[in-house]
């Protein structure tokens, strides 16, 4: 007989093949990272949408002086953030597909991690801005718009970047029209 634990952990993955929009008036921030380790670069990503999957903010742009794909990641969650609170958002679910940035910054224990610094930042502005908010993984099936993003922020200058209000550029709206369709509603 099959253990059942395991089988809710196959049905869960099973159904969560794309994006899912967040509950009724909330909004969801999904956030990447792109990572090129012979470089020591990378590219930032984030999108956040309403629960109609209509996106209110985008943005990318490229990291230097990067270590690792954890600090990327970390990096990447940090500029999203900070992007989202100059707008005034204060309460947000938060998905990223870095298990590793989710466990850190939703553990109330410190990180000894490379990227400690960066952890501890996350959590003290999710507390100072963000106080409702919810970090969660979701697979990067899940993440897409976020992660074609963060592949386009690696390739600008260093230290480019942008956030797009509504209206978004013709290629962002693409991306999050593609994931709409594709995903299940």
């Amino acid at each position: 007989m099959a253990d059942p634990n395991t089988l809710d952990t196959r049905v869960t993955a099973a159904v969560m093949k794309h994006w899912a929009p967040p509950p009724a008036g909330k909004i969801k921030l999904n956030v990447d990272a792109a990572y090129q380790a012979n470089r020591k670069t990378g590219g930032w990503g984030f999108v956040l949408r309403d629960e109609e999957g209509h996106a209110l903010l985008a943005g990318a742009g490229r990291l230097e002086f990067v270590h690792d794909v954890v600090s990327a990641e970390a990096r990447a969650c940090l500029s999203a953030l900070l992007a989202i609170s100059v707008q005034g958002v204060t309460e947000v679910e938060i998905e990223s597909d870095s298990a590793i940035l989710v466990s850190a910054v939703t553990s109330s224990s410190h990180s000894q991690a490379v990227g400690a610094t960066i952890f501890a930042e996350i959590k003290m502005l999710l507390q100072l801005h963000f106080a409702n908010s919810k970090v969660s993984f979701a697979p990067r099936s899940c993440n897409n718009v976020a992660h074609n993003l963060a592949k386009i922020g690696v390739s600008w200058d260093p230290d480019q970047s942008v956030v797009w209000v509504d209206p978004l550029p013709y290629f962002v709206r693409t991306l999050v029209i593609r994931d709409r369709t594709e995903s299940p509603q």
